[in-house]
């Protein structure tokens, strides 16, 4: 098997991504994990929309941060596919299924979501 390194883009890798690109263009495939590489206007705009991505402060509307990565082949350095990873900007709660002592308590509540006296 083949492996994998995961770089982040930038414009060392832009001729791939173009190549990349049209050959899901030509094969009538969606360009799924690619940080929106289908839709952009030019790989210029793509790569500074990666960057943005990134934080919470720049993010596009309606979206949480993520990183886009490139996948990599080892061997001969060829783009293979790509990955983008999201993630919230703030936690709300703690995953399902945490213990009690970890789940934030509602207002007029404390540890493990036991009503106070009083409220």
């Amino acid at each position: 098997m083949d492996e994998l390194i995961f770089v982040r883009p930038s414009g060392v890798w832009q001729q791939q991504i173009a190549d990349y690109r049209r050959e899901f263009e030509a094969s009538g495939d969606s360009i799924d994990g690619s940080g929106g590489l289908k839709t952009a206007h030019s790989l210029e705009d793509w790569l500074k929309a990666q960057d943005e991505n990134t934080r919470e402060e720049t993010v596009r509307g309606g979206f949480v941060p993520a990183t886009t990565f490139l996948g990599v082949r080892a061997s001969d350095s060829r783009l293979v596919g790509m990955v983008n990873i999201r993630r919230p900007h703030r936690v709300q709660r703690p995953p399902l299924g945490a213990p009690p002592g970890l789940r934030r308590p509602a207002a007029g509540h404390g540890p493990g979501g036991v009503p106070q006296a009083g409220h």
